[in-house]
This record gives C-alpha cells, sequence and structure tokens, in this order.
C-alpha cells in the first residue's frame, strides 16, 4: 500500500482482522502446541486499542481445562511508516528478549508474520491484573509500592544495556544505531518518525513541524551508550493484582534511545503519587544507569515523547477522514489524545531551557 494516496474502497483495505471463531480454531489446532483438541468457547475484541487489533479468546482444552489467551494483530491498514518496533514480527522479538532479561510480561507463544488468512498477529496469555490507567489518569491512587514497582522494572530495562537487543538490532536493519552515544541515536529516531509523519498525510501540520524542528536544535549533548526504552511507560500499559504488577504490555513504541525519556514520560503519575527524587533514587538503586536529569534534559525527552504521540493521532486522525479507518479507537484518539499530547508537547518546547528554544 502506498501511504498518503487517494483512498482505495477496495474490499481489502475495509476488510476487519479478526478472524472468524471456526477458522481460528482450526488454525490453533493445527499450530498452537498443546490446543490438538482445543475448543474456542468465546472470542471478544478488546473495547479500545489503538495501533493494534487486540481480541480475547477463551478456550476449552480437551482435559477440561480452560486457557484464556490474546490475539495481538497488525489493523487492516497500517497508519505509521517509522520504525521504533511497530510491526508485530518485531515486537514479538523484543517481547522474547525482554521476558528474558525477567521482565514480567505475557510469553510470546505464537507468531505468524505470513499474512496468508489474517494480518499478521501474534498469540500471547492472558495475564491476570487490572489496568493502572489510562494514560493522564489513574484509575485509583497509586500506592507508594507500585511506583517503587515501577522504577524497579525500568531499572532492569534499561541496566541490561543493548546487548541482549543486538540481534534483533541487526536482523531488522538497525545495527547502525549499536555504534551510536545517546544524542546521536535520539536525532536519528526524531528524523525518522519526522519524515512518517510528513510522509503519511497530505496535509502538513505547521506545529508538529516547528515542534520536530525544535526538538533536532534542542536534543542535549550526550555522548553515553544508549539503553532500550520501552517508549509508552505509562500505567494503562502495566497491569496489577493485589498490589503487585504483574506485567509490563505494548512494546510497539519500544527503541534504542534515552532512560529518561520512560522516565520523564511517567513523571506526572510520580509527582502526584509519590516523591520524584527518592523514585530516582530506587531506580538507581536497583541498577539503573546513570542518569543526567538536569531541567532541561528531563522538559526534552517530555517533549519528545508528546511530540511522536501527537504525531500518530494526527496520522490516525487523517486515515479516519478519508474513511481507511473506522473503528473507534482511532476516531476518539485522533480526536482527543492527539491535541492533548500537542498541548503538552508545545508547553514543553515553549517554557523550556534548552538550545533551540530561542
Amino acid at each position: 500500500m502506498s501511504y498518503g494516496n487517494p483512498v482505495s474502497d477496495s474490499p481489502e483495505e475495509q476488510a476487519p482482522a479478526i478472524p472468524a471463531a471456526d477458522e481460528l480454531q482450526a488454525y490453533l489446532r493445527a499450530n498452537l502446541p498443546g490446543c490438538e483438541s482445543a475448543s474456542i468457547t468465546g472470542m471478544a475484541p478488546a473495547p479500545f486499542s489503538l495501533g493494534k487489533q487486540i481480541t480475547f479468546i477463551d478456550l476449552a482444552q480437551g482435559d477440561g481445562r480452560e486457557d484464556h489467551l490474546v490475539m495481538r494483530q497488525e489493523k487492516p491498514v497500517k497508519i505509521w511508516e517509522a520504525g521504533d518496533s511497530t510491526a508485530i514480527k518485531d515486537e514479538f522479538r523484543v517481547i522474547e528478549a525482554v521476558a528474558a532479561l525477567g521482565l514480567p510480561v505475557p510469553e510470546p507463544l505464537l507468531l505468524d508474520a505470513s499474512g496468508a488468512q489474517w494480518p499478521s498477529f501474534m498469540l500471547m496469555p492472558k495475564v491476570r491484573g487490572a489496568q493502572l490507567g489510562e494514560v493522564f489518569q489513574a484509575f485509583e491512587p497509586l500506592s507508594e509500592e507500585i511506583i517503587m514497582q515501577i522504577a524497579e522494572l525500568m531499572a532492569k530495562l534499561h541496566g541490561a544495556g543493548l546487548e541482549p537487543f543486538a540481534d534483533y538490532l541487526r536482523d531488522t536493519g538497525r545495527g547502525a544505531v549499536l555504534d551510536m552515544n545517546v544524542r546521536e541515536a535520539m536525532h536519528a529516531r526524531i528524523c525518522e518518525w519526522e519524515r512518517s509523519c510528513t510522509n503519511t498525510t497530505q496535509y502538513p501540520n505547521p506545529t508538529k513541524l516547528w515542534l520536530y524542528d525544535w526538538l533536532k536544535r534542542a536534543i542535549p549533548d550526550n555522548a553515553d551508550r544508549p539503553v532500550y526504552v520501552h517508549g509508552d511507560f505509562g500505567i494503562h500499559n502495566l497491569l496489577a493484582q493485589d498490589g503487585r504488577i504483574t506485567a509490563c504490555l505494548d512494546w510497539e513504541w519500544s527503541h534504542v534511545g534515552n532512560p529518561v525519556e520512560d522516565i520523564a514520560y511517567l513523571r506526572p503519575h510520580i509527582d502526584a503519587y509519590s516523591n520524584w527524587d527518592r523514585f530516582v533514587q530506587h531506580y538507581s538503586a536497583h541498577g539503573g544507569p546513570e542518569l543526567r536529569l538536569s531541567a532541561e534534559i528531563v522538559t526534552f525527552n517530555a517533549c519528545l515523547s508528546n511530540v511522536i504521540f501527537s504525531g500518530l493521532a494526527g496520522q490516525m486522525a487523517w486515515y479516519v477522514e478519508q474513511g481507511r479507518r473506522r473503528d473507534m479507537a482511532s476516531v476518539f484518539g485522533g480526536d482527543w489524545y492527539g491535541y492533548e499530547f500537542e498541548r503538552m508537547a508545545l508547553k514543553a518546547a515553549l517554557t523550556g531551557s534548552g538550545q533551540g528554544s530561542n
């Protein structure tokens, strides 16, 4: 498919991603070990999912057991061109590497990137637990224990360096980033997302173009080695039960970068429910790399995350307008999240002290 071309009315563009239960049941029996006699007793799409199609699957096994799976799948029309780990096959590889580090992630059971029957998908067991909140607001006040667990998870991911992800990066054509410092890796990613934002849609957005220009001029000097970051380490991607985090979800925005990206993204919730200095100390005590946390650096990284998510939401809005995406998540994500992310990005850039803010 050529991005930015006039809308197509072909059946392929509008076809639903979710397979029929009988077809999926036959597929599972043939391809997923331990499911040779399984029967699907229920299938339900997630009520809201922006980047991927999520379907919950209930299985009755031949021996009477019940299993619950999650199907994470490309939507029929891909919105963004840029890298990170947005392709299902890439995200699957990342989850395998993260699981090997001991982080709580759903076990990646099966990947089908052939597109032979349905858009590419992965299968994982459903993890017990409930989301802590949505992007901007916790459903309930976050306990100090949960906040410190988040610090420990971030420290374990960032402290591992790039070696656990090196094969994945080389295999996917991103090996050059292994030789970059933090500033170089961030500059390369900003340029990649700027191209995606301007190439995918036909309507240039002056605010976003200004923000990308500001980011490129304002990247703080940093010759440290980069680390692997989640990229969307928010409470909406964390499940918890009985006061313990049970899973860290959605690794599609993971990439090589600055550990401050993840921490600055979460800071509003840290400030609301805990103490920033205490969080950073706990992070460091549990193996997190040394952080550069000047006001300038934190502001820059907060702006960076919000610019990219604003751009993604804007691309969603364009595809909804063109009739190529009709799911409610795309409508809501483009219409509301986009403006909110852009507002926060502008606030950071205009009030920050970055080199390029003049």
